[in-house]
Order: structure tokens, then C-alpha cells, then sequence
């Protein structure tokens, strides 16, 4: 063999290793970081406050930084708290669900949190593995199939009424129909 050619393939081996040794120093380095909980950092927030007669109850809507990922917050303390645990009729762009379910908290109020994925959490190793949910927390990708995540698509408009034991509770305003509450995507995403 010719020694130009050994030169050149310890030259290539040599760049080789440096790049592994970079590559692994920077994901040491800040790969952990950009990856811990990446699934559910929200890139934008929307509120909708229900005025009930009695107490307080909110919608909100988070845009994640997934594209296309969304979480969808429920937080219920009205007149139906007494009546144990909340269930509510949802419907997000023409797709409904029937009967969810609150989860009471400690202080009786009551939350959900939906998913349209599986949230995810970095270990120590640095590996992403599947967050387990808490009790207030699930994941419904079909929920959202119909969600508008840019601004140019339309709007996000959600329907829902609570109720417990034969008991409804919607808004005051119309007759006690469903709330309406709509979400706008923002123009920077």
C-alpha cells in the first residue's frame, strides 16, 4: 500500500472520531435538557373563563411545541362540586365525546388534562421514555383530529355542559345551554 493512502485513511478514521466525540460531548452537554419534557412545553396559551352562577370554572387550550400537539385543560368548581365527581359533554370541531370525566383534587376542585400525544419524559441516561400520566391526566389523539394549530386553517371551537347525578350545569346566559368557547391560533407559530 502507499503511504498517501494509510495518510488519508488515518486522516478520515481521525475526523471520524472527533465528530462521534463531539456529537456525544454536545448531546451530553444539552441534549438532556432540550429533550426533558419537550412533548409538553407550550408555545402559546388560551383561557376561556366560564362565568357560572356560582363559583369558578375555565377552559384552556395550549398550543405544545410538538406541531400539531395540543393539551386541553378543564378546571371545574361550580355548583355541581357538591355532587361528587363532574362529568362533562365535549365537542372539539365536530368531534364529540360523550362523557369525560373530572378528577377531584385534594382542594374539591375538579381537573382534566387532555393529551393529543403521549407525553414524554427524559431519565438520566438521556433517553426519552413515556411519562406515566397522573390521575387527572389523558390521552386522546382523536379528540383533537380536527384541531386548527395554525392561524391560517381557522379557529378552534369547543361545546361542552357539565353534569352530575341527572343534575346540568351550561351556560346561564343561553337558557342553560352548552358553553361555546373559542380559540383563535396564534400568527407566530
Amino acid at each position: 500500500m502507499k503511504k498517501s493512502n494509510i495518510v488519508k485513511k488515518m486522516f478520515v478514521l481521525s475526523v471520524l472520531i472527533m465528530s462521534i466525540t463531539l456529537s456525544v460531548a454536545i448531546n451530553e452537554a444539552f441534549g438532556a435538557e432540550l429533550m426533558n419534557n419537550i412533548t409538553e412545553k407550550p408555545l402559546f396559551s388560551q383561557t376561556f373563563p366560564l362565568n357560572v352562577l356560582r363559583g369558578d370554572v375555565s377552559v384552556s387550550l395550549d398550543w405544545l411545541e410538538r406541531p400539531g400537539d395540543f393539551a386541553l385543560t378543564v378546571k371545574y368548581w361550580g355548583m355541581l362540586t357538591q355532587e361528587g365527581p363532574v362529568n362533562v359533554y365535549m365537542n372539539f370541531n365536530g368531534v364529540s365525546r360523550d362523557f369525560i370525566t373530572l378528577h377531584e383534587m385534594p382542594d374539591r376542585k375538579q381537573k382534566l388534562v387532555i393529551y393529543s400525544m403521549q407525553p414524554m419524559v427524559t431519565d438520566s441516561n438521556g433517553i426519552a421514555r413515556v411519562r406515566e400520566l397522573e390521575s387527572w391526566e389523558v390521552v386522546d389523539r382523536d379528540l383533537f383530529k380536527n384541531a386548527v394549530y395554525y392561524k391560517q386553517f381557522g379557529k378552534n371551537l369547543i361545546e361542552l355542559i357539565f353534569f352530575a347525578n341527572g343534575r346540568w350545569e351550561g351556560n346561564p346566559k343561553e337558557n342553560n345551554r352548552n358553553w361555546i368557547c373559542e380559540f383563535t391560533p396564534p400568527e407566530n407559530i
